[in-house]
Parts: C-alpha cells; sequence; structure tokens
C-alpha cells in the first residue's frame, strides 16, 4: 500500500511537471466557470495590462464563478490559478512565479511570449512582451487559441503574430538589454496619438484615450479622467458608477439583464 501511494504521488508530480497548454482554456476556465482565477496586473502599466488581461478574457468569456482582477501588490499568496500580465520587472508577480528578475527574459525586440507553470498544484498562465505592441499581440493569441497548437508550455510570438515553442532564459540576474522605451498604455479601437497635439480627449502616458472611454474605473471627461462613484452615491449618468448604472440619482448595482447587455457591449465594441 505505501509502495503504491509513493507511486501515486510520483505520478502526480511528473503530471505536473510535464503539463502543457493542450487543454486550453482548462483547466483554468470550464464551460465559462472557473472555481479559482485571478487576472493580476502591474500597476505602474495597468492601462496595457488591462487591455492585454481583457483579450485574453474575451477569448474563453463570459467567466463566472470565482474570477478576479487584482494589482500585482495586492497578491499575498501564490495559492491561486493566476494569468499575469507582464514581465518579472513590471510585475512581481511574474518575478514570484519564475523566480528571477530577468526583465528581458532572453526575447528579441518586438517579441512577446506565453509561459504555462504549475506551483503545488496550481496552474499560472504569464503573458509578457517586450515593447506593448508585442506583449498585445502575445494576449491575442490566447483571445484566439482556438487558431494555434498550444501542445507545449512556453510560446514565443513573433513580430508578425506567429508563434513558436520555445524557452524563456530565467538566469536570475537583472537583465535589462530591452532597450525599447517601457510599455506605454493604448486602449483599443481608439485613435491615439503620442504628443499632446491633436488629442481630443485624455491624455494618459502619452495615450490618448476618447472622451466616453472607462479605464480602471475613471471615465474621460473633458481632457480629465474622472473616478466612477460606488453604490449609493450620487450621479447623473451612467458613466458616473462603477456599477455601469445611475437610476433615481443614485449609483447601484446592475441587474443580471443589464450585465449581459453590458458583456454584449463591450465584446461588440472591442471588435469594431
Amino acid at each position: 500500500m505505501k509502495k503504491l501511494l509513493i507511486l501515486f504521488i510520483l505520478l502526480v508530480s511528473l503530471s505536473a511537471v510535464n503539463a502543457t497548454m493542450e487543454d486550453y482554456p482548462e483547466p483554468y476556465v470550464k464551460d465559462h466557470y472557473t472555481d479559482d482565477l485571478y487576472a493580476v496586473l502591474g500597476r505602474a502599466h495597468a492601462t496595457t495590462h488591462s487591455i492585454a488581461s481583457t483579450n485574453v478574457i474575451l477569448g474563453v468569456g463570459p467567466v463566472n464563478g470565482n474570477f478576479n482582477t487584482r494589482f500585482e501588490d495586492e497578491i499575498t499568496s501564490l495559492n491561486h490559478n493566476f494569468i499575469a500580465i507582464g514581465n518579472p520587472c513590471e510585475n512581481t508577480l511574474t518575478k514570484r512565479l519564475l523566480n528571477t528578475a530577468n526583465c528581458d527574459l532572453g526575447l528579441t525586440i518586438g517579441e512577446g511570449a506565453i509561459k504555462h507553470v504549475t506551483n503545488n498544484g496550481y496552474n499560472s498562465i504569464i503573458v509578457i512582451g517586450t515593447d506593448r505592441e508585442s506583449l498585445i499581440r502575445a494576449s491575442l493569441v490566447l483571445k484566439n487559441y482556438g487558431n494555434y497548437d498550444l501542445d507545449g508550455d512556453t510560446f514565443i510570438v513573433s513580430a508578425s503574430g506567429d508563434i513558436r515553442k520555445g524557452e524563456l532564459n530565467l538566469a536570475n540576474t537583472q537583465n535589462n538589454a530591452v532597450t525599447q522605451p517601457p510599455i506605454q498604455p493604448s486602449v483599443q479601437n481608439t485613435p491615439q496619438k503620442q504628443t499632446t497635439q491633436g488629442c481630443n480627449g485624455c491624455l494618459v502616458d502619452k495615450t490618448c484615450v476618447e472622451e466616453g472611454k472607462i479605464i480602471l474605473n475613471k471615465y474621460c471627461e473633458g481632457k480629465n479622467l474622472i473616478g466612477q462613484k460606488k453604490d449609493n452615491e450620487n450621479c447623473v449618468r451612467n458613466i458616473e458608477c462603477i456599477s455601469g448604472t445611475c437610476a433615481d440619482g443614485k449609483c447601484g448595482k446592475i441587474g443580471f439583464i443589464d450585465s449581459i447587455i453590458s458583456w454584449f457591449k463591450g465584446l461588440f465594441a472591442s471588435i469594431f
């Protein structure tokens, strides 16, 4: 009996070591449901990381169950399933999961990567890039995962969007070989300006955000980002509320039907 138990433990350990993404989106999401999944963003790159995270979730959405979005500094335990966005120098969760401080991970400029790792029986996907565009391209691979062969644990995404199996350089050195400017936020389907001239909305980290767009519980009005309000706070328009609903002059929680409508609006907005 003791030998059988040892054999079972060895088999489980080997399956964890050789785990691949062949069954993606399982074990993260099955039939649009998850028991435990956190999308984790680097705080200093919140806008761009939010876009990348949204791409990943749109690929398997809508996601019901225990799904949460958090910043890197809000994660105290590694005993969860994660979608970590950003390299080790952008997201401390990535640094903890990969146990490295190597910024570029051996990638060349313009390349992105997707890596699946296991930790104490939990699964994590790490989405990284050497610049804003490469990070977004990597996230789009997971959004359109049905178009790719993901039988492996590490994939390099080229500047053209093609993917190949590969390995990351996890040497625990502070490698800052990537000389491109730091990742800057962008907003999908929004005209973007890298200077203040010609921006008819809000300028966020040198990116032009259209008026009326919402980013991380803030909406663009005029030239300013304005924080959205919590439930029961006074309001005039839906956009002022985190819930997306302003009724009788108060912000309130969105109903089930309205949440479905809101999700479809967001989906079509991301497509068109």
